[in-house]
């Protein structure tokens, strides 16, 4: 049944992502794609994220954007959601702002989505990443990398919650070709948000092996991490997940088209 599930949102991400990119073959906008999905072993929960964001052909400072698309988890129970958004994105380097109006319809069965509500959800989204890599000897196929990573969210509908969330990855990344590369590093993480929520309050080192293959812009990867998370706020004891250390195991695809 998971093997089922997994298999049924890649074939859907591949599916979109193919009327996607035919589309924009006879238009002028850009879109960016993004499709992760993981499995985390000490909750035995699939989780699948897919999302399309379109933007006019022309450049401005500040430009607007429509997205598509859908969050789903199966563990114990099925739930997730599907949403469209349309939204304005600033983008100075590496730091983009999106602030977007999100209307959700949430779902309580996978293959016949049963309609609960439909939730309004404001969101301001900061994010700011970088990659830079040295080779370790000139001439040479190993390089030692640095990949930095983080974001703020605001979303009204948790609250009015802030939530921030960065990493740092650090490792060695083997390259077999220029756009084919494997990867063991570490990923110190720091999350906390200003509700409390357990979940979003915590620290982890992860230890990860990925690999990965970029056409022209769109990479796809594949990574697992150990995980040893530190909770922050003593609320774990009174959870039902006394135990989060174990494995992620994760599958991405994104980039534009």
């Amino acid at each position: 049944m998971q093997f089922t599930f997994l298999m049924f949102h890649w074939l859907r991400t591949i599916s979109i992502f193919l009327v996607l990119e035919s589309a924009c073959a006879f238009s002028t906008s850009h879109t960016e794609v993004y499709s992760e999905s993981a499995f985390f072993s000490p909750r035995s929960i699939f989780w699948n994220t897919l999302s399309a964001r379109t933007f006019p052909a022309w450049e401005w400072t500040i430009s607007p954007y429509l997205q598509l698309g859908s969050e789903q988890a199966m563990g114990s129970e099925r739930s997730g959601y599907i949403y469209w958004a349309p939204g304005l994105n600033w983008t100075y380097n590496q730091l983009r702002v999106f602030g977007e109006s999100r209307f959700r319809s949430e779902t309580n069965e996978l293959q016949s989505p049963t309609v609960i509500q439909n939730p309004h959800d404001f969101r301001i989204l900061l994010t700011l990443g970088d990659y830079q890599d040295s080779p370790l000897v000139p001439k040479d196929n190993f390089f030692a990398f640095w990949e930095p990573y983080s974001e703020v969210l605001y979303t009204s509908r948790d609250s009015d919650n802030i939530i921030f969330r960065g990493f740092t990855r650090v490792g060695l990344r083997y390259k077999f070709t220029s756009s084919t590369y494997t990867d063991l590093f570490v990923e110190p993480t720091l999350a906390v948000d200003r509700i409390g929520h357990f979940y979003n309050n915590h620290l982890d080192i992860k230890p990860s092996l990925r690999a990965g293959h970029c056409t022209g812009e769109l990479c796809i990867s594949v990574s697992a991490a150990r995980l040893f998370p530190q909770y922050l706020d003593g609320l774990i004891q009174d959870s039902q997940w006394t135990s989060e250390e174990g494995f992620r195991f994760l599958a991405t695809i994104g980039g534009p088209i």
